[in-house]
């Protein structure tokens, strides 16, 4: 019945109908799952043949380019988006390639992988910034939850996979599998749909700007209200790097709905990322299971955020605000449940509703970014948002080894689910004011009687 009836919502909805957004979609959930096969890949061997300091500087590699997105950001906003994003899946295609073929060094390796999440974060704005413009401000809540399945989905499966290919056909095999990945997302973002995008884009309209193609960098010109005229648009003048730059952040800073968003972000990670740092020592010292069984819990973790957009296409539509409620209690909620339970099974449960939050809410977020932020500035804001996450989980890990060592793992969980409740009942309320702002209509004084 629930294939059924997902079906029968699935029809209406851009993977459906839209080729251009199911090309783009089948990139993404490709080269998710091939970036994450070949990560798990690369920390199994690097680990076997160097040890756990190697392992170290190959996940800092792996970490630390993501939080150069504030600049990386502004790219989308200079240049073709399409292209840009063509360009970063055949440099990692050719990186992964250079891996498997060389075999380098380690300090080429971690160097390379460096190079690699780079361009991951720099392809990334541009993917989000694309949306809009490939279906339409209305068919925008849709088209984001079908990119959460895809994108949680590669999550969730490609370390399974890189497991299985590593010891099936060995490291350079596996790369060249994630290679491959890339190659094909390159070819499906060449194809004559995403080329006619660009042109195409001014069939549609910002609900928030009436004749400017979403997404654009394009700026109305003025044309008398109701004339039925579409606005003719020009292109709004870029300034240097630095400037874009400059310009994004006063964006994030001044816009009421983004700079909520942030600040919630910020704070529910922070807390959110503890659940890293606890769960596996949880699952061995409190719920004394093996090394094989507390790996479940990472899997469940993956299989809630695969699903939980899912569930969103039940619905014809759904409100990012309060969704973004929804994914702070469940990922709260659910890490408190983790953090209380006596046995497996629960934990479990606790972890698939964790993951099932955090999917709701990389929706949500996106969606109200989407329609809140200036579209000639969603480069820079998105590179900007999402590096508070990563900032987010060097605190976390920062603090999280003494907190486990002073409070055990369980009360670890707790004041990590805990912490995320309070940052909803703070951060939502601050949203829902920021964009009931935002939607509230602009009145003018009345004049002066005498």
């Amino acid at each position: 019945m629930f294939v059924r009836a997902l079906r029968r919502v699935l029809r209406d909805t851009p993977l459906a109908t839209d080729a251009t957004f199911r090309r783009y979609w089948l990139g993404r959930l490709g080269s998710y799952a091939g970036d994450q096969i070949a990560r798990t890949a690369l920390l199994i061997a690097v680990f076997d043949a160097h040890g756990a300091r190697a392992l170290g500087w190959l996940l800092l590699a792996g970490t630390a380019p993501r939080l150069l997105g504030p600049v990386l950001g502004t790219l989308a906003d200079r240049f073709d988006q399409r292209r840009l994003m063509v360009g970063c899946d055949t440099a990692q295609a050719a990186i992964y390639v250079l891996l498997a073929v060389l075999a380098p060094s380690l300090p080429a390796i971690v160097a390379l992988t460096a190079a690699g999440t780079t361009l991951a974060t720099a392809f990334t704005p541009a993917g989000r910034c694309l949306v809009p413009r490939m279906v339409g401000m209305e068919r925008l809540p849709a088209a984001n939850a079908q990119l959460a399945m895809a994108v949680n989905a590669g999550i969730a499966a490609g370390p399974l996979l890189g497991g299985l290919l590593f010891a099936g056909i060995g490291l350079r095999g596996t790369l060249l599998v994630n290679a491959a990945t890339f190659a094909l997302s390159a070819v499906l973002l060449s194809a004559r749909g995403f080329r006619e995008v660009a042109p195409a884009v001014a069939r549609h309209r910002d609900a928030d700007s009436p004749g400017v193609p979403v997404g654009s960098g394009l700026a109305p010109a003025a044309v008398p209200p109701g004339s039925g005229v579409v606005a003719t648009a020009h292109p709004v003048p870029k300034e240097s790097v630095l400037g874009d730059l400059r310009a994004g952040l006063r964006v994030v800073w001044s816009t009421p709905v983004v700079r909520a968003i942030s600040l919630t972000l910020l704070g529910s990670v922070v807390f959110a990322a503890l659940d890293n740092v606890a769960v596996v020592p949880f699952g061995l010292s409190q719920l004394h299971v093996d090394d094989a069984v507390v790996g479940l819990l990472g899997t469940a973790y993956g299989v809630g955020m695969a699903v939980a957009p899912m569930l969103l296409m039940m619905r014809r539509g759904y409100r990012p605000e309060r969704l973004l409620l929804f994914a702070l209690l469940g990922f709260g909620g659910g890490t408190v449940l983790t953090g209380v339970s006596p046995m497996l099974g629960l934990a479990l449960f606790g972890q698939a509703l964790a993951g099932a939050g955090n999917g709701w809410e990389n929706v949500a977020t996106d969606t109200l970014i989407q329609r809140g932020a200036p579209s000639d500035r969603q480069g820079a804001v998105f590179g900007t948002v999402y590096t508070a996450p990563y900032a987010a989980e060097v605190i976390a890990y920062a603090i999280g080894g003494p907190l486990l060592a002073m409070m055990g793992p369980r009360w670890v969980l707790m004041l990590a689910g805990v912490g995320v409740l309070a940052t909803a009942a703070v951060g939502y309320p601050a949203v829902v004011r920021a964009r009931n702002r935002a939607l509230s209509p602009v009145t003018e004084p009345l004049p002066q009687t005498t």
